[in-house]
């Protein structure tokens, strides 16, 4: 646990010019790359106590005055380690150092359902959840997290291990405008009731900064932060992947983590894309099915047949759809054959005839039109 808590600077100006320059690099990044219009908002911070969100913090309430957005903070304990109320009390001590209202709550995580579910899924719900109910209590335009550079390296390496498809492959989103609960709408509802009924804003402002540039950030400013000692833990995923895979793709490229903002950045422009190409569609599913005709698909390129497959599969509910999968419910359409059926995770599944493709989400079995 830090000392402890120095004063904190209130204003750029309170700042050396390196930290000044890093918090500016924030602030056009979210106003710039992402065309947030933060002036009259109010942004509610994902806050740790750790080095990324300790950062993230100080910045935005530096930036505070100049960019016109009030800021607020939500620290949830988890009550997974015997200091965890020590580090929430460290948290609203540190908040309370910078004027920085701080929301704090309590979920004891490892006693949550469902059994299936990891530690780390249980703990990721729990705080997504939690945050969309502070956000929705304190009229919160924002919630910013403090995902670094690192982070978006370790999430595509993870996504590629499990087997993601582009574009979800580049990465976890910068900004989303609708932000429901991670891991996913059904383990938040079997963890947590009808918590998936929370969305929100969701901006990573640091998503482009790599660690070593926050920890420069925070010894210029003489800031002290905390340590999860479980970060160290190989037990987990995530750890083998940041302390393992990432040092030796380092090794080999040096600017592997520009090359990973290069990958995302091609990622966001593609999702952008087919946003608007899909919006074309009327994938409105109400009714629990949608209904394309075959001359619709055959006159668009497979790689456009193929993502549009995927959005119908997500909008019907939950559960992953793999490119496998999507590329044998194509396989017929070009050819004209036959009615195939074909299931997907969830309860989901797809008719192919002569007259195009039915897809429904999980019920009775169906007919085609």
């Amino acid at each position: 646990m830090p000392g402890d808590i120095p004063t904190l600077p209130a204003d750029l100006k309170d700042m050396p010019a390196r930290g000044a320059h890093f918090c500016l690099n924030i602030l056009r990044f979210m106003e710039k790359k992402l065309g947030l219009r933060l002036r009259g908002t109010k942004v509610l911070l994902a806050f740790s106590g750790g080095a990324d969100s300790s950062a993230l913090l100080l910045a935005l309430h530096c930036l505070g005055r100049k960019a016109g957005f009030t800021l607020a903070a939500a620290h949830l304990d988890h009550m997974l380690r015997p200091s965890s109320a020590s580090e929430a009390d460290y948290c609203r001590r540190f908040c309370a150092q910078a004027g920085v209202e701080c929301l704090v709550g309590r979920r004891d995580v490892g006693k949550l359902s469902p059994r299936s579910a990891g530690l780390e899924e249980k703990a990721r719900a729990a705080r997504y959840v939690f945050l969309a109910e502070k956000a929705e209590e304190s009229g919160a335009d924002f919630v910013a997290l403090g995902h670094n550079n690192n982070d978006l390296a370790e999430d595509i390496l993870m996504r590629l291990i499990r087997g993601a498809g582009w574009p979800g492959l580049a990465g976890m989103k910068a900004f989303d405008a609708g932000r429901s609960p991670e891991p996913s709408a059904e383990e938040s509802a079997a963890c947590f009731g009808d918590a998936e009924r929370h969305s929100f804003a969701l901006v990573r402002p640091l998503l482009y900064t790599p660690r070593a540039d926050i920890e420069d950030f925070l010894k210029c400013s003489g800031i002290g932060c905390l340590h999860d000692e479980s970060n160290a833990d190989r037990h987990f995923f995530r750890n083998r992947v940041r302390l393992d895979i990432v040092p030796l793709l380092s090794a080999e490229n040096p600017a592997f983590l520009r090359a990973v903002r290069a990958l995302h950045m091609q990622g966001e422009v593609d999702r952008e894309y087919f946003a608007a190409f899909a919006a074309d569609f009327a994938l409105a599913s109400g009714s629990g099915k949608i209904f394309i005709e075959r001359e619709r698909l055959a006159a668009l390129p497979k790689a456009l047949r193929l993502r549009l497959y995927k959005k119908i599969l997500d909008e019907l509910g939950p559960g992953q759809v793999r490119f496998f999968s999507l590329s044998a419910l194509d396989d017929p359409l070009p050819a004209g054959r036959g009615q195939a059926k074909h299931l997907f995770p969830g309860g989901k599944s797809a008719l192919v005839g002569h007259k195009g493709i039915l897809f429904r989400g999980a019920g009775p079995d169906m007919r085609l039109p």
